[in-house]
């Protein structure tokens, strides 16, 4: 059973719970919560602007204020309410500033001090890029919203476990969690097609980025699309500077044609629905989530985010919910500025224009290109085989990493370059192999469960390590020292030693005379004298 609203006055103070007859609920990505309570008008009626915390099946759906009321004498009264992040709408910026960029997370922090009564604190900041503004006397709210639409894919998260409450802005999913299909036998479902932002003729003008400012107009179909859903022109430019780095001209006005050749497809689909479709339970449907709709009526499979969630009735309908679906479709215009965003992040990491970036700059362009191609598979497939950051480098790995028993990955830092093929299986345990360059040495590292043989070299020195060492041809040496050595057959001219010791020894040769030493005897063999007569002698020990 759903626990009933409970009813906080404008301090914060518990008043008690509400005996409400109904309680809708409306959540979405890009807008404050919003509610509807109908109580009986002869209870005692709460102010405008005191709280009230709402519950769904699945606990708190957070706390919102009461904006206004609506007496139906002798019968009801019907309160309306916002989220109580509209607080934040009761105070402005009390200043003007000039054009400036800073990181998000430091304007979300100096917006909330400006709040006359402190009830939100800041809490996280997924946005890691710079957010260039411009405030005169903003209303902190509009102020806060500015920096979420500074890049898509994000949304306000609130917190009310502790007061202050938290604010903080995460970054929604962008990998894509389930997939359905959507057809006439499910009837609640209801598609809406906008055309609004699609583009499948595209009359592209490109400015030279240098000084002469040349200027050239070329335009792109999609014939496929047109012929499907007729003409849509757009018009854009940008300069030659501000194509995305690794494409021509042609080739991101091509992709820009293919990422909005078809319509903006919203689905709207109860929760039971959806949460049969796509063996999602209806409390895991978290707003932000991202599923792929296949839609045989229309021939297109799309990915879809789920940007909003709305309760009938909450209290007496408590799992009666229906969600929306979007496919969030971008305007070519959006897409350009995006572009141009990335393109003076990288200008001002250069110092505007050449030399040598910091770290830091780096870092943030590294941010800007990740958070801006975020939703086009182009940030998935960037992020499955490379990994950037300032401090640690740059990593590379295999796109099927962790997929088989294969992996393979190189890191390239200031300091070192390493790279290395492991494999692990059941039978054979973890196999690896591993090389290390820096600038003072080059370490070669193979490795089978705890046993490893290792190779370094370095300037005046290479040391083998490992339990065998197999050399297969003939091997010179000018000087060769060991602590144990056996050796099958030793070919060399004079041997200098303080102390030779043997089992068997023979010295000498057939032309001359031979020496044999077999345990305790020694025995001395002359081949002739100069009379040509052979001689043997003994001795024993």
């Amino acid at each position: 059973m759903t626990r009933m609203p409970v009813w906080l006055k404008a301090d914060g103070t518990e008043v008690g719970r509400l005996q409400a007859l109904s309680c809708s609920l409306d959540l979405s990505v890009n807008d404050k919560p919003k509610a509807t309570i109908t109580i009986p008008a002869s209870t005692t009626v709460p102010n405008t602007h005191d709280f009230v915390e709402i519950y769904t099946e699945h606990g708190s759906a957070g706390i919102f204020r009461i904006v206004s009321s609506t007496f139906k004498y002798g019968d009801t009264c019907q309160l309306q309410l916002i989220g109580a992040v509209d607080t934040l709408s009761d105070d402005v910026w009390p200043a003007t500033v000039d054009e400036a960029t800073k990181a998000a997370s430091e304007w979300i922090r100096q917006i909330l001090a400006k709040q006359t009564t402190t009830r939100w604190t800041f809490g996280q900041c997924a946005l890691s890029a710079s957010v260039r503004m411009k405030i005169n006397y903003g209303e902190l709210w509009t102020l806060l919203e500015e920096i979420r639409n500074a890049r898509p894919g994000f949304r306000w998260v609130y917190d009310f476990t502790t007061t202050p409450w938290t604010l903080s802005l995460l970054q929604m999913p962008s990998t894509v969690s389930s997939e359905f299909r959507v057809t006439r036998n499910i009837e609640s479902a209801q598609i809406t097609v906008s055309d609004q932002n699609m583009c499948n003729r595209l009359i592209f003008t490109v400015t030279d980025g240098g000084n002469d400012g040349t200027a050239t107009v070329n335009t792109y179909n999609d014939n496929a699309s047109q012929t499907k859903y007729g003409i849509r022109t757009r018009c854009t430019d940008i300069k030659t500077d501000e194509i995305p780095i690794g494409l021509t001209a042609s080739e991101y006005a091509r992709q820009l044609l293919s990422e909005h050749a078809v319509p903006e497809f919203s689905i709207a689909i109860t929760g039971a629905d959806l949460s049969k479709l796509t063996g999602t339970a209806i409390d895991h449907m978290e707003l932000g989530y991202l599923c792929r709709a296949v839609l045989p009526e229309y021939g297109e499979t799309v990915t879809e985010r789920l940007v909003a969630l709305s309760y009938p009735d909450v209290l007496n309908e408590p799992m009666r919910m229906k969600a929306q679906l979007s496919t969030e479709l971008g305007s070519i215009t959006g897409s350009i500025a995006s572009a141009k965003r990335i393109a003076q992040a990288v200008k001002a990491s250069r110092g505007g224009g050449g030399g040598k970036a910091d770290k830091d700059s780096w870092a943030k362009v590294l941010t800007d290109v990740i958070e801006a191609t975020d939703g086009t598979g182009i940030k998935e497939m960037w992020q499955s085989g490379i990994q950037m950051n300032s401090h640690g480098g740059v990593r590379l790995f295999s796109l099927y990493q962790g997929l088989s028993s294969l992996d393979s990955e190189i890191n390239i830092t200031n300091s070192a370059i390493t790279s290395e093929v492991t494999r692990a299986t059941a039978e054979e345990g973890r196999l690896s192999s591993r090389i290390t360059q820096t600038a003072e040495a080059i370490t070669l590292k193979v490795s089978k469960g705890d046993v490893s043989t290792q190779l370094a070299v370095e300037c005046g020195n290479v040391s083998i390590t490992g339990g065998n060492l197999t050399v297969d041809g003939y091997v010179t040496a000018s000087q060769l020292s060991t602590t144990n050595a056996r050796i099958t057959n030793l070919l060399n001219g004079t041997t200098v030693a303080d102390e030779l010791r043997a089992t068997n020894a023979r010295l000498g040769n057939s032309s001359g005379g031979v020496v044999y030493i077999y345990g305790q005897q020694v025995r001395v063999y002359t081949v002739e004298d100069t009379s040509g007569n052979t001689h043997h002698v003994y001795g024993y020990t």
